[in-house]
């Protein structure tokens, strides 16, 4: 995603479907060898996905997989077992977390290789993919500009709001008041150049300067840092995406619900009551 080969949305909405299904294999599975190849078989096929790329890759990723859905299930097993009811949130919780860990290492060890042999940490195509989204969110903030336009819009829009302050700047006569924006808005991207340390013209889009900009500054602290900023860069990735599956968890557990409450209702699955004697320690 991050190298470009993909846009964001369909590599969250995949996740979310592998993280859903993953998790409820801890609630349907009672024997731990049979969840143990089922297991087995899913990291399996998450790792064939990426069929072609280096055989030591290929291998971390599956181990990885492995190893974090196990352990999910284990401890999501764990927890069901010591509880007289089902507890869904708390059951799936555990699993779901270790998946969504899971796959926050596999973009790494994806990504990093990729971005060795680049001259870009994140390709610009999935740059701007992140920026839409954030896109809409940041016009309703500030409404007086547009960020789908152009740096000669921007800073046009930026002039007219400092103008706009000015009292004897409202006296003006519309073609002097014209003339004054057009003026100031070549002052501000003269200006913003300078700051950013980025050529421009004005007719770059809004997202493609800043791409250019946070190239720049990630790139002169590789120069600065050698190679411990793949570590801190690498450890950046993963944060951010583990945020972000994150707060996605919250809506991969309730879509985990939702098909939980689907195969009941259909009959698949059933609930059933069992007493079972257990050991316990107390003091005499």
């Amino acid at each position: 995603m991050l190298a470009g080969e993909m846009t964001i949305y369909p590599a969250i909405i995949a996740a979310s479907v592998f993280v859903a299904l993953s998790s409820l294999n801890t609630l349907l599975k009672k024997d731990f060898g049979h969840r143990a190849i089922v297991i087995a078989l899913e990291a399996l096929v998450f790792t064939i996905i990426f069929w072609g790329l280096a055989p030591g890759i290929l291998g971390a990723v599956f181990l990885v997989m492995f190893a974090m859905l196990l352990w999910g299930a284990f401890t999501g097993r764990a927890e069901m077992e010591n509880s007289l009811e089902i507890k869904f949130f708390r059951i799936t919780q555990k699993p779901l977390s270790r998946t969504i860990t899971a796959l926050s290492v596999v973009a790494i060890l994806l990504y990093v290789p990729q971005w060795q042999t680049r001259t870009e940490f994140i390709s610009e195509k999935a740059f701007d993919s992140m920026f839409s989204a954030s896109r809409s969110v940041a016009g309703r903030l500030y409404p007086e500009f547009d960020f789908n336009s152009d740096m000669n819009a921007l800073a046009q829009s930026l002039a007219e709001t400092k103008l706009n302050e000015n009292a004897d700047y409202k006296l003006l006569p519309p073609a002097l008041k014209e003339e004054t924006v057009k003026r100031t808005s070549l002052e501000v991207v003269k200006s913003l150049s300078q700051s950013l340390g980025v050529e421009l013209n004005g007719s770059e889009n809004i997202s493609t300067v800043i791409y250019k900009y946070l190239m720049k500054l990630l790139d002169s602290w590789r120069v600065k840092l050698g190679d411990n900023f793949i570590v801190l860069w690498a450890i950046s990735v993963f944060l951010f995406i583990r945020g972000i599956g994150t707060l996605l968890g919250y809506l991969v557990a309730f879509l985990t619900y939702v098909i939980y409450h689907l195969l009941l209702v259909t009959n698949m699955i059933k609930l059933d009551s069992e007493l079972q004697p257990k050991e316990t320690v107390d003091f005499r």
